[in-house]
Order: C-alpha cells, then sequence, then structure tokens
C-alpha cells in the first residue's frame, strides 16, 4: 500500500511499481534534472495523485521522516536503488521501518557487495 523508493532517476522503476499496484509512492531523488524529468513522467502516465517526489539527498531525507515518526509501520516495501555506496549507511537507517509485513529491495545487490556489505547483508 505503501512504497518508498531511494533513487527516484527519471521515475521508471516507480511508474512500474505504481502501474502494478494500488500502491502511494514516497520517492527521493539528489539530481534536480533527474526530479524534474521524474514529475514530467508521473503527470504524463497519470500517476501524480499517488505520488510524492522529494527532492534531496537521501540520508538527510530518511533521518528527517524517521525524526518525524510519521512513518513508523508505515511502508510495505522500501526500494533502495540510491547511491550504491550509501547502501549500508541508508540500511542502518531504513531497518527501523522494517516489521513483519514489510519488504526491503535492493537494486543492483551484486554490485552493492563488490562495494564491501555482503559481511554485513549476511550476518
Amino acid at each position: 500500500k505503501h512504497i518508498l523508493e531511494i533513487g527516484t532517476a527519471v521515475g521508471y522503476s516507480g511508474t512500474l511499481m505504481l502501474q502494478n499496484s494500488s500502491a502511494d509512492l514516497i520517492t527521493i531523488e539528489h539530481n534536480k534534472d533527474y526530479k524534474n524529468q521524474a514529475v514530467k513522467n508521473f503527470k504524463a502516465n497519470n500517476l501524480s495523485n499517488r505520488v510524492k517526489v522529494v527532492f534531496g539527498d537521501c540520508l538527510v531525507e530518511i533521518s528527517k521522516m524517521l525524526t518525524s515518526k510519521k512513518f513508523d509501520n508505515y511502508f510495505d516495501l522500501i526500494f533502495l536503488d540510491g547511491p550504491k555506496a550509501q547502501y549500508l549507511n541508508m540500511l542502518e537507517l531504513l531497518i527501523f521501518w522494517k516489521n513483519a509485513s514489510s519488504e526491503i529491495c535492493l537494486e543492483n545487490l551484486i554490485s552493492s557487495v563488490l562495494f564491501g556489505l555482503s559481511p554485513w547483508l549476511v550476518s
């Protein structure tokens, strides 16, 4: 029902998730050009009413959201497709939103393992 996406890019993954579900989406993007294109793409696909595009650094925005407590037990899916070098830092924050019925999906996990995350992910 509620998806958090880290790394919007131009909105391709977010569009697919919304087109194949009844969920709403909060997506965070730090590149202004990508963010602006994503907003246009969501609008072109009639999805604007189900998506909130947040512009900013993912770690800063996740920290703000955690502090607000508004999103505790809120997300059913967290789709992590942001900066791979920050995966561990993001996971350390995002794990607080993980509950029995939610999932965390890491895009490009194999490339993430190359950044040295494998010991943390398997423990």
